[in-house]
């Protein structure tokens, strides 16, 4: 991870590159930017600015950042549990699509 967003970090930030788009457990998240804050500490700021990291659903995204954009998934209920099994509404809603596509 380090290596991928080499591009990103503080001493590479400003110069021209590329764009990606990373898809990453909250979890994951947090451990990478506790062990590398002094390096990606424009990512970090973000982070916390965004609220990305808090158990709270927060509705208030601030994507006016530069370098970064963010989209969270982790208040949608991607599964249900019923009587005929798993069910996955919010993969299988069209709905979807527009939140990608904003």
């Amino acid at each position: 991870m380090n290596e991928l967003l080499t591009p990103f970090n503080d001493e590479n930030i400003q110069s021209e590159g590329k764009n990606i788009i990373v898809a990453i457990n909250l979890g994951v998240l947090n451990n990478f930017i506790t062990k590398y804050q002094e390096k990606f500490s424009n990512l970090k700021e973000y982070i916390e600015k965004n609220d990305i990291l808090k158990s709270d659903i927060n509705h208030k995204v601030n994507n006016d950042h530069e370098h970064f954009r963010h989209v969270s998934f982790s208040d949608f209920h991607i599964y249900s549990l019923t009587e005929n099994g798993v069910h996955s509404k919010y993969i299988e809603d069209t709905r979807c699509e527009g939140i990608l596509k904003n």
